[in-house]
């Protein structure tokens, strides 16, 4: 069978698999259906291994089709390569431009309006002090305000720095944190209290001596679903933060190295649960 002799609902499953540049480049000016079928579906944008002249080329649509901004719902930055294009999008087209994007990816820390981003000092990947001379490689600067916290219903980052501002955002449904200290679970659930799925991939032990995890006990009663990552904090810390999510269903430990002996206790876990 062609292609083109699909149904329209079999193509718009089809173009759900395709990164948005990829998707313009090989169906735009085929032929008039599929012209208007790329521009009435949502778009999702992937700049991991996108060609120059493919990407040139979608920027170019978007600058003549104003509509296009309206389709996109997902944005995702997963590595370090993708600085330079990141920055050349985002300057002409800032995330807060696009109205319906709900889910927004990166391994970047968000910014506040007057921060810089070598204040974080972080390797992204080990969590490692990066040297702050480090001018051979282009980084991606991401601010608070440039995303529309508003409307985003998935979101990924790299720790919780910026939401200390009391963002306060209930659209926010689902959150993937790489770095996370138990000290800032209060923050977590003030500024986002209608999360129902968090995946922590790392949680670091605090160095502070007096541990305060919740000082006003504020729940978490919609979270469903937590994940967690390397755990590298004290178990006891960890029954204080996950008593704060009452309606908790589904709880995934993927460590492999934990420094508390007590997190593979049989009889802590059974109190936990029946407490």
């Amino acid at each position: 069978m062609i292609f083109e002799f699909l149904p329209n609902e079999t193509l718009i499953e089809c173009f759900k698999y395709l990164n948005a540049f990829d998707l313009f480049y090989s169906f735009d000016g085929l032929n008039s259906r599929l012209n208007n079928l790329i521009r009435n579906v949502r778009l999702y944008i992937n700049f991991e291994d996108v060609n120059k002249t493919i990407f040139d080329k979608f920027c170019a649509k978007m600058l003549i089709d104003s509509n296009i901004r309206n389709q996109i719902y997902s944005i995702e930055i997963l590595n370090d390569d993708q600085c330079f294009q990141c920055n050349l999008f985002f300057s002409s087209f800032p995330p807060n431009k696009f109205p319906n994007l709900q889910r927004f990816i990166s391994i970047y820390p968000l910014l506040g309006d007057e921060e810089d981003y070598f204040a974080y000092n972080y390797d992204i990947y080990e969590y490692r002090p990066r040297p702050k001379n480090d001018d051979e490689q282009i980084h991606l600067k991401i601010k608070q305000s440039d995303l529309p916290l508003s409307q985003l219903r998935t979101l990924s980052i790299l720790n919780l720095v910026s939401l200390r501002s009391n963002i306060h955002q209930t659209s926010i449904i689902s959150l993937t944190i790489l770095k996370f200290y138990l000290k800032d679970s209060e923050c977590l659930f003030n500024n986002l209290p209608m999360l129902n799925y968090l995946h922590i991939k790392s949680i670091d032990r605090c160095r502070e001596k007096n541990l305060n995890i919740l000082s006003n006990y504020q729940y978490s009663c919609h979270l469903k679903q937590l994940i967690i990552g390397q755990f590298n904090e004290k178990f006891e810390n960890f029954e204080m933060f996950v008593k704060q999510t009452p309606n908790l269903k589904s709880l995934t430990f993927i460590s492999h190295d934990n420094h508390d002996i007590y997190i593979i206790d049989a009889n802590r876990w059974e109190y936990l649960i029946v407490s």
